[in-house]
C-alpha cells in the first residue's frame, strides 16, 4: 500500500510549456519547524517510486527525534502523471530529444511559484536520483533564485566529458536508447504486467513494493493519444519520449561544471551503489573531483547498483538519514530563501 498522500498540479504556462504533477507527503509526526524534503527520480521513472525509501526516511526521523515538516516528489514533464497531461506539447519535437534541464526547470518553478509562495520560508533538501539528481542541481540555476539547504545525489548521472566521450558511456547510452525502441510497451492489465515483470531477472532484483508501485502509478489504461487505438494498460512514459531522454548530454553537462558553486551554497552528499554496473567508477571520481573537494560526505550502498532507489530503497534510505542526521538540524537556524 503507497504512503498517503496528495497529487497536486501546478500550471506554469505560457511561460514554461508543461504542467508540474507532484505528490505531497506528510510524516506521521510532522514538525513546522521541520525540513521539507523535495524528491526527483530518475529517467523512465516516476515520483512514486520514493515511497518505499520515504517511508524508511519518515521512520528513523522520528525515531532520532529529527524533525521533517513534508515531503513532496516531482515528476519530469514527459513522465508519471506530468507525461499524461503533457502529451500533446510532447509530441511536438520532444520525442526527439529532451533536455533534462526541463526538469530542473519545472522544480524550480514548482518550488519558487506554487500557490504564490508555498515553499517560502521552507527548510529545503533535494534528494535525486540519476536525472532527478542533476534536475536538482540544474534548479537552482534558473530565476527566480532557489537554494536548497542540503542535496543529497543518490548515484547521479553525470561525469566528465572525457568519461562521456569514452567507449564504456557511449556504449550504455547507446544500448538505452536501442532498447528502448524495442521494449515492450501495452500488457492486458496491471496485474499481467507485474506478473510479466517478475519473471524478468532485471524486475526480480527490485524492491517488491517498489515494482507494485512501478506498476500502480506508472501505467495508465488505453486508449491513450499515443496509442488512440490500442486496449489494455501502456507505460505513462512513452517510450519515445523515455528514449530522447537518454540523447541528452547538454544537461550533464551544464550539472557536472556546476557542482562546485552548488557544493559552495549547499551541503552536498553523494551516495552511489557499491556495484559501478552502469557507469565506471572512474566516473564516480570525476564527480569528486568537479565538487573541488567540497563534498560533505560520499557513501555506498553495499550490492546496489545504479538502480539503487528501486532495489536497495530501505539501505538507501539509512544513508540519507545519516546526510540528514549529520546536517544541523532545522530549529533554531536561518530558513531558507527562495
Amino acid at each position: 500500500m503507497s504512503l498517503p498522500s496528495t497529487l497536486h498540479v501546478f500550471d506554469p504556462r505560457p511561460e514554461f510549456p508543461f504542467l508540474v504533477t507532484a505528490r505531497r507527503y506528510i510524516p506521521p509526526r510532522p514538525s513546522a519547524a521541520g525540513c521539507t524534503l523535495v524528491f526527483a527520480h530518475g529517467t523512465g521513472y516516476h515520483k512514486e517510486l520514493w515511497e518505499p525509501c520515504l517511508e524508511r526516511i519518515f521512520e528513523v526521523a522520528g525515531s532520532k527525534g529529527y524533525p521533517i515538516r513534508e515531503a513532496w516528489s516531482l515528476d519530469a514533464p514527459g513522465h508519471g502523471d506530468a507525461g499524461i497531461l503533457n502529451a500533446t506539447v510532447l509530441r511536438s519535437g520532444y520525442s526527439v530529444l529532451c533536455n533534462w534541464q526541463d526538469y530542473g526547470r519545472a522544480i524550480n518553478l514548482f518550488l519558487t511559484q506554487f500557490e504564490d509562495g508555498y515553499f517560502r520560508g521552507h527548510y529545503l533538501i533535494g534528494i535525486g536520483h540519476s536525472m532527478g539528481a542533476v534536475a536538482l542541481i540544474l534548479a537552482v540555476t534558473f530565476k527566480p533564485m532557489l537554494h536548497f539547504e542540503s542535496v543529497v545525489l543518490c548515484d547521479p548521472m553525470m561525469y566528465s566529458q572525457e568519461i562521456d566521450e569514452g567507449p564504456f558511456i557511449r556504449k550504455t547510452v547507446g544500448g538505452f536508447v536501442e532498447g528502448g525502441k524495442r521494449r515492450r510497451d501495452i500488457w492486458p492489465s496491471k496485474k499481467d504486467a507485474l506478473e510479466g515483470f517478475l519473471k524478468r531477472p532485471a524486475f526480480q532484483r527490485w524492491n517488491r513494493k517498489a515494482l507494485e508501485i512501478y506498476c500502480e502509478h506508472g501505467l495508465v489504461e488505453l486508449p491513450t493519444l499515443n496509442y488512440p487505438d490500442k486496449s489494455g494498460v501502456t507505460l505513462k512514459c512513452f517510450k519515445d519520449h523515455e528514449r530522447a531522454c537518454y540523447e541528452d548530454d547538454s544537461g550533464k553537462a551544464h550539472a557536472f561544471t556546476y557542482l562546485s558553486t552548488l557544493c559552495a551554497q549547499s551541503e552536498v552528499h553523494v551516495i552511489y551503489g557499491d556495484a559501478n554496473d552502469l557507469v565506471p567508477r572512474e566516473a564516480n571520481e570525476s564527480v569528486m573531483c568537479a565538487s573541488e573537494g567540497k563534498l560533505a560526505s560520499i557513501q555506498r550502498v553495499d550490492g546496489a547498483g545504479h538502480l539503487l532507489v528501486l532495489t536497495h530503497p530501505i539501505q538507501l534510505a539509512d544513508h540519507i538519514s545519516t546526510c540528514l542526521l549529520r546536517h544541523r538540524s532545522p530549529s533554531g537556524v536561518s530558513q531558507s530563501k527562495l
